[in-house]
């Protein structure tokens, strides 16, 4: 899935590359279950979908982002035509987007060889950090009056949610992962407040609200540690 999502962004449909995205989150979500249940589930199979996980998580939402700082007014060629390459050659710093992939390469290594990490994240997860980015293109197409597409094509915003997501990849931050034993507000407390700060966010801020979404997930991770 990460792969077709490459070919859609290559052939500006950006559209495309979010609903196979979404396709590769449901697969990821899945794709454990069916590997125990199947009786096939290995160090092989783990470093798999690590492996896919890097292309669909962090190769998709880089390139995105190096496409759409490409359009922005801020980055002003001779040629509408130039390559990637040599937008990054005119201009390196706009080659920040890249911090994602690295980052995300980073995240997918340590969680592999990180036991703390079996009932909840250490910093945010590859495919949260992949649907904030790609929810920026969704809420330009969508709701282009809206807030964030309005900051989407802002290249000081692109370079500051690159980074952004570079730091909260690597973080520390202790978060919850959704893994529910229990349907018990008191046990997973975080969980139901999320799940109540997005329908709030749903209805004020319209297609501009996954990107948020991601937002409150690490404010709510990361206070909730805080108080552990």
């Amino acid at each position: 899935m990460g792969i077709l999502a490459i070919l859609a962004l290559f052939d500006d449909r950006p559209l495309w590359a979010v609903s196979f995205l979404l396709a590769a989150m449901v697969l990821d979500f899945f794709d454990g279950f069916a590997a125990r249940w199947l009786g096939v589930s290995g160090e092989l199979g783990k470093q798999l979908d690590s492996l896919a996980d890097l292309v669909s998580f962090g190769v998709v939402p880089t390139i995105w982002l190096l496409f759409a700082l490409k359009k922005t007014c801020f980055c002003v060629y001779t040629n509408d035509a130039d390559s990637i390459l040599d937008t990054l050659l005119n201009k390196p710093s706009l080659a920040i987007p890249l911090l994602v992939a690295i980052a995300a390469a980073y995240r997918l290594a340590t969680f592999n060889i990180d036991q703390r990490q079996s009932s909840r994240f250490i910093g945010l997860p590859t495919p949260a950090n992949a649907w904030m980015i790609m929810s920026i293109p969704l809420a330009i197409h969508y709701d282009p009056q809206g807030v964030l597409a309005a900051w989407g094509e802002d290249p000081r915003f692109l370079i500051g949610v690159s980074i952004f997501s570079a730091w909260a990849m690597t973080s520390t931050l202790n978060l919850p992962s959704f893994k529910m034993t229990s349907l018990s507000p008191k046990v997973y407390p975080e969980s139901y407040l999320l799940l109540l700060l997005c329908l709030v966010l749903l209805p004020f801020l319209g297609w501009s609200a996954p990107f948020f979404w991601v937002i409150g997930y690490l404010l709510i991770g990361g206070l909730f540690s805080l108080r552990k």
